[in-house]
């Protein structure tokens, strides 16, 4: 290379043993060569010639599949085509930086046969050519560097578009991502090693056999696992912010009635006494302990015989003891029972914020496979338009909704779920199923059908009416469907007789409808997500 194209006054190479050999120093000493080296683990440092080996590398893995026999004799021809061609960092093709021309190589020959356009020769002087070629080299030169900052721009760019700006203290302890004993190519984290000192924003000196220098990129802050005596090694728990939630937990017995409905203080004494009157008249409705409904049964079709069994997820042993309570607990009431079917859905546990467990099946292995019901959910918006303008209001909440609806026969067992108290299947609609709030939304349908001034959506039933006698008599109404199909709501989620209420995240009443300012605060209020996984909004 040297005899060809001169001695350089510097020379970039990685750190192979050929390169950083005694021979190769003392060569470099006597042409007076300034040799550099490329950052350990760190191949971008040289990326132009890495990318080039890489390009030549796929160039000839091609050629040689279309000529397997004599693919050595098309090499000259192959670095021919790479040179001729413009480098996509530089804009500009290898033979042009180095002799300031383009190269006349055989796709130029072919366009001047077929547009029989030959480029006629100057006659100049070999002064006034040296020139020239020289202050085109120069040109080219300058053309080649914006070009390659510009795509040194690019690339970085692209290289941090997902990258954190890390720092270590001296006295922490660090991880070092480093080639494995066994296998150079096999990257593993080692250490942990203490910090010495901090050279710059980028480099770090470390203890590891002396002081030694790396990179951040190269660089883990250690965490030091503190002692816990209740930690377990492995379980399936997870850790909610707020006791909103959709699963319900159990009471084993009535703790509610008609009287823990929440009625309109502005009411006159009159008013009042009515409105209690007609709710102990329907006291039955009230309750916190799920209805049984004989109007609809939930049916589950799957796209597959074939019985969905997924292995039961390891519990930790402090919430043994809360799971097996509760689940007896809906033994006892009816809820489910012991089964020996073939399907399986893990339990799993949601720590409240109170500290107490909530059980929740993973029915996602069941949902992939399931039917879905095209059951129309009422559009909340259509609804808001409609009940904007009333003067009256009363709100109510189906107590554990779905629990309200058996299972039919022959879907009893797709819903099985284990534990260490055994295999139990649901007998009446568990949370979690995909066409859960489908088959509730027909419910809602068959029982409020014909009651133009109820909207309901799901579980939330809201009754909206602008005089005061009218709304007393779609109440009694409400409430005697309610009762004939066996279904009970909750009393104290119950508003009776407001002017305005709080109906899902938006303020009703008094001709307008505004977001619930409770939520906004909270949306205020919440800290700034630092991760993708901390973000609960749709946007970052």
């Amino acid at each position: 290379m040297f005899s060809r194209y001169g001695v350089p006054k510097e020379m970039l190479t990685d750190r192979g043993s050929n390169f950083t050999s005694d021979l190769m120093k003392e060569v470099s000493r006597l042409m007076s060569l300034k040799q550099l080296l490329t950052t350990p683990y760190h191949p971008m440092c040289n990326g132009l010639v890495e990318r080039f080996n890489g390009t030549i590398k796929h160039m000839m893995k091609k050629m040689c599949k279309e000529r397997p026999a004599d693919w050595d004799r098309y090499l000259p021809a192959l670095l021919f085509a790479y040179r001729e061609v413009p480098q996509s960092s530089l804009g500009l093709s290898p033979f042009e930086m180095l002799y300031g021309r383009a190269v006349r190589g055989p796709l130029t020959i072919l366009r001047e046969l077929w547009s029989n356009n030959k480029l006629e020769t100057d006659q100049k002087t070999t002064y006034t050519y040296v020139l020239e070629l020289r202050a085109r080299l120069e040109e080219t030169c300058e053309i080649a560097q914006r070009n390659l900052d510009a795509s040194k721009e690019r690339y970085k760019k692209f290289y941090n578009r997902n990258s954190v700006n890390r720092q270590l203290r001296p006295g922490e302890r660090a991880l070092i991502l480093l080639p494995s004993d066994k296998n150079k190519l096999t990257m593993q984290w080692k250490g942990p090693f203490p910090v010495t000192g901090k050279k710059n924003e980028v480099d770090y000196e470390l203890l590891v056999s002396g002081k030694k220098i790396f990179l951040i990129n190269m660089l883990k802050r250690y965490e030091e696992r503190t002692a816990n005596a209740d930690q377990m090694t492995s379980c399936m728990v997870i850790s909610e912010e707020s006791d909103a939630g959709e699963v319900p937990t159990f009471n084993s017995r009535k703790t509610m009635g008609p009287e823990d409905a929440v009625l309109n203080p502005t009411l006159d004494a009159e008013q009042t006494a009515q409105l209690k009157c007609l709710l102990e008249r329907y006291g039955t409705v009230f309750s916190d302990l799920p209805g049984k409904t004989k109007i609809i049964a939930c049916k589950l079709r799957l796209t597959t015989e074939q019985p969905v069994h997924v292995r039961r997820y390891p519990l930790p042993l402090i919430a043994h003891k809360s799971v097996e309570k509760e689940v007896e607990e809906m033994l006892r009431l009816g809820i489910i029972e012991r089964t020996e079917s073939a399907y399986n859905s893990p339990l799993i546990v949601v720590k409240k914020t109170d500290g107490s467990n909530r059980l929740c099946v993973d029915f996602r292995r069941l949902n992939s496979v399931l039917i879905p019901d095209s059951e129309p959910i009422p559009r909340i918006n259509v609804v808001f338009a409609s009940v904007a303008q009333k003067k009256y209001f009363s709100k109510f909440d189906l107590a554990k909704r779905y629990w309200q609806i058996p299972m039919e026969g022959s879907s009893k067992e797709k819903t099985a779920f284990s534990c260490a108290n055994g295999l139990f299947q649901f007998r009446f609609m568990p949370f979690g199923l995909k066409t859960a709030a489908a088959t509730f939304t027909k419910l809602m349908r068959q029982v409020l059908g014909g009651l133009h001034q109820v909207h309901h959506y799901i579980d939330d039933i809201l009754v909206a009416i602008d005089t005061w006698e009218e709304h007393l008599m779609a109440l009694e109404t409400l409430f005697e469907r309610l009762r004939e199909a066996n279904l009970t709501v909750k009393a104290t989620k119950c508003e009776v007789e407001f002017e305005s209420v709080s109906f899902l995240g938006h303020e009703i009443g008094m001709g307008r409808i505004a977001t619930n300012p409770d939520i906004v605060e909270k949306i205020e209020a919440a800290p700034r997500p630092t991760t993708k996984k901390q973000t609960w909004l749709s946007h970052w």
